[in-house]
């Protein structure tokens, strides 16, 4: 057992510490502890100490500031609880290497992700999404990290980065990593969630809505760009019949009633945000939107179940990713636009619904059209599914399109406007 000795240790003292040829280990005063110097530089903490007559020695840990270090401080309170525990009769060397176990079974935070997506998020169907939403800015950050180590500061720090470059993202993940450390807390990953409590910033609800101008801009304008012919043709179907992003790339053939003259498209709600059934009437507007797609899709994949097949040859089975919609935007914004406000796929969908308002088509069919569910009282016993007032309401919103796009109302539309 080294000597004691009479000085207590510093940070600029331990820092000043050389290697020498051979271990040694430097007393401080009045704590039982050491610091042990390896002939490789490496600073450890140990304690010797006596416990049924034998003297024993406990390694605390490796000197340092950062996670899985102990600086002097922190070392100091280890050492401290170890002679509570010799105090109580108890080995604090069997005590840590129960620790030392329990600590190797915690999970990286890569694992874990993976555990909440196989147990947390299993049959949602946003499940992709929501992992996708956390490992594209945690898993480079904390991926090799023991998910208890993670601190509240640590996540404070990364929704900052995140925050930085996309607000609305930000406040996504943040709702994301909340529900991810709860997972860990009720599986006993973690004891608390690191994130819990943390207020969220409020966030300003979008109200961008396409002028009559816009929208003909981008129907005439989205022709002269390099656009994908598939993300030009899903914009104006978004536009058209007021469906999610989501649910218009994702359409599949046995959605559709016919393939040769589609009257009805009904998203099943495994597919739908509401987890409910929509059937929405198809205009000839629509149809023709539809059709189009259909032909460019199978001459990309001819066997494709998809009506916007993606056209990366990597993605043979795959339908076209909805991102990609909201980067052709951005990539051409201006080009169509000018210096106008920008817009997001989700725009044309809000559009829709305001467009529906003004030519008179009542708010709940509106509401019905767009899929929202009717809330309370309303929602419970009204079970009219609305179907003639939908299609009337979407092919009077077809009329005013191509009113717009054409400035003549044209009510028997042609493939010219599609």
């Amino acid at each position: 057992m080294p000597k004691k000795s009479t000085i207590k240790l510093t940070a600029p003292k331990i820092e000043a510490l050389k290697p020498k040829a051979t271990r040694y280990e430097v007393p401080d005063a009045g704590s039982g502890l050491f610091l042990r110097v390896s002939p490789g530089g490496t600073k450890s903490w140990v304690q010797f100490y006596r416990f049924e007559g034998a003297l024993r020695r406990l390694t605390l840990g490796t000197y340092g500031h950062g996670p899985g270090l102990l600086t002097l401080a922190a070392a100091r309170e280890a050492a401290s609880n170890a002679l509570k525990q010799l105090e109580q009769g108890i080995d604090p060397a069997i005590k840590q290497v129960a620790h030392n176990k329990a600590e190797r079974e915690v999970p990286t935070f890569s694992t874990a992700l993976l555990e909440f997506k196989q147990h947390g998020l299993a049959g949602r169907k946003s499940c992709d999404e929501m992992y996708r939403l956390i490992a594209k800015d945690c898993l480079p950050v904390w991926g090799r990290r023991k998910v208890n180590t993670i601190t509240r500061r640590d996540v404070v720090l990364m929704l900052d980065t995140v925050r930085e470059r996309a607000p609305i993202t930000a406040n996504r993940l943040h709702g994301r990593l909340s529900r991810f450390f709860r997972f860990c807390a009720d599986r006993g990953i973690i004891n608390t969630s690191p994130i819990e409590g943390l207020p969220k910033p409020s966030e300003t609800s979008r109200e961008r809505i396409l002028t009559n101008e816009e929208i003909r801009a981008l129907w005439i304008g989205l022709n002269n760009t390099d656009i994908e012919p598939l993300v030009q043709i899903a914009l104006k179907l978004v536009l058209v019949t007021g469906q999610r992003s989501g649910e218009v790339v994702g359409m599949t053939v046995d959605e559709l009633d016919s393939l040769d003259e589609p009257t009805l498209w009904t998203i099943p709600k495994s597919r739908y945000k509401t987890a409910t059934e929509q059937v929405v009437p198809l205009t000839p507007l629509a149809a023709n939107l539809i059709l189009q797609a259909r032909e460019l899709s199978a001459e990309i994949n001819a066997g494709s179940p998809y009506i916007f097949q993606s056209p990366r040859i990597r993605d043979r089975h795959k339908a076209l990713e909805v991102r990609t919609l909201a980067r052709a935007i951005n990539r051409h914004h201006v080009e169509l636009f000018g210096d106008a406000e920008t817009f997001v796929p989700h725009d044309l969908r809000r559009t829709c619904r305001s467009g529906l308002s003004a030519i008179g088509v009542d708010v709940l069919v509106a509401e019905k059209i767009l899929g929202h569910k009717l809330q309370d009282v309303m929602g419970v016993y009204n079970r009219h599914d609305y179907a003639s007032e939908k299609r009337d309401g979407l092919n009077r919103w077809a009329a005013q399109l191509n009113l717009i796009v054409h400035g003549a109302k044209i009510i028997e539309f042609s493939r010219e406007i599609a």
